[in-house]
């Protein structure tokens, strides 16, 4: 019976411990606005430096954006054709809005 206390208590200690986490979902991101690009581009990001992002993926990421939203971002640069003539190609691995 004693045995089965102690592996209870561990289970239970490391499932409680996996549902704590401190990181943000976006570490090491940049942070960047949503704005609108012209007609065929939809969203496009602006870095703090300027920078305008043309993100191929936006849609598959799930989030609801609107103009003038703060977002924390990680992409990676693509060599990917777009109709949208602005902005630098990137794929987001991650994006969440800034609180």
């Amino acid at each position: 019976m004693k045995n089965i206390f102690f592996i209870v208590l561990i289970i239970l200690g490391n499932m409680l411990s996996a549902c704590v986490s401190t990181k943000n979902a976006c570490d090491g991101s940049k942070t960047a606005t949503v704005i609108s690009g012209v007609d065929g581009c939809g969203w496009l990001l602006q870095l703090e430096n300027g920078e305008v992002l043309n993100p191929t993926n936006l849609e598959d990421m799930k989030i609801e954006l609107n103009k003038g939203n703060t977002v924390e971002i990680n992409y990676e640069k693509v060599e990917e054709m777009n109709i949208c003539m602005m902005g630098t190609t990137v794929k987001l691995s991650c994006i969440v809005i800034s609180k």
